[in-house]
């Protein structure tokens, strides 16, 4: 798996030519370069609603809860800064099966462009970036990936480690794991202002609002806990991932009731 930072050229609008297109709440380009064929295998890690299935940095699309505008392929999805908006950011369902030249796909070449710092690459499409990507990193993980993938199989300290070390690598996603992880160690204080932040990279994500309402609690924020749940529920009511939201936030606002 890897992850490559790609961000959008100003002004270009998503090109359709036989792109899916998939809306990105968040609006911070990357391009999301990866396999998926183990997520599809461990794709809840550790019941945190951690998943694999969408890889990069900063526009984690909130892991889970986005959806498709548009069905023409499977393969590759553009990323939008909101429905019908500008492209932001593009993803590969299965980076190392694809093949950009033999496949008949116009808008990989014509489509939206993008810029690429880790490549060198200021303006450049979709095609041009996988081809480049191919030759640099060949089948080697980026480094933010491969201490994801460390991290989301590790627990407690070695996590946490792994986790910071991903985040330092540049993977914002790992505020999340980072969160979640503390959480788990009783260190609530940390763990809130992590998954508190990460409610702004990934609003989308009924997990996300989840751990932030949990260790809102913990700290004693009630009022944030019970709108974070709230807004967990609203989420899965959409047809977001299921959590344990709905149970939490009646136990909490008994427990409110019954101090009065």
């Amino acid at each position: 798996m890897s992850g490559l930072a790609c961000f959008a050229r100003e002004g270009i609008e998503a090109g359709k030519a036989g792109l899916k297109e998939e809306a990105d709440t968040v609006g911070r380009a990357v391009s999301l370069l990866g396999d998926i064929e183990f997520a599809r295998e461990a794709a809840d890690i550790g019941g945190h609603g951690l998943r694999f299935a969408i890889l990069g940095g900063a526009a984690v699309i909130g892991l889970i809860g986005s959806r498709f505008l548009a069905e023409e392929h499977d393969e590759i999805g553009i990323l939008l800064d909101e429905p019908g908006g500008k492209a932001v950011g593009f993803k590969i369902n299965t980076f190392s099966k694809f093949d950009e030249i033999s496949q008949d796909i116009y808008g990989i070449w014509e489509g939206p462009r993008f810029h690429a710092p880790q490549l060198g690459m200021p303006d450049a499409s979709i095609g041009e970036i996988i081809t480049a990507a191919r030759a640099t990193f060949g089948e080697h993980q980026t480094v933010n990936r491969a201490f994801f993938s460390a991290a989301a199989l590790s627990e407690g300290e070695e996590a946490l480690g792994r986790w910071r070390c991903c985040l330092e690598a540049g993977d914002s996603m790992a505020h999340y794991g980072i969160g979640y992880t503390l959480y788990e160690l009783g260190r609530f204080h940390e763990a809130y202002r992590h998954l508190r932040y990460y409610t702004e990279i990934a609003p989308a994500s009924s997990w996300t609002w989840y751990w932030y309402g949990r260790a809102a609690e913990s700290i004693g924020e009630n009022d944030e806990a019970i709108a974070a749940f709230q807004r967990a529920c609203e989420i899965e009511a959409a047809g977001g991932e299921e959590t344990d939201a709905a149970e939490l936030l009646t136990l909490l606002e008994a427990k409110l009731e019954g101090a009065r």
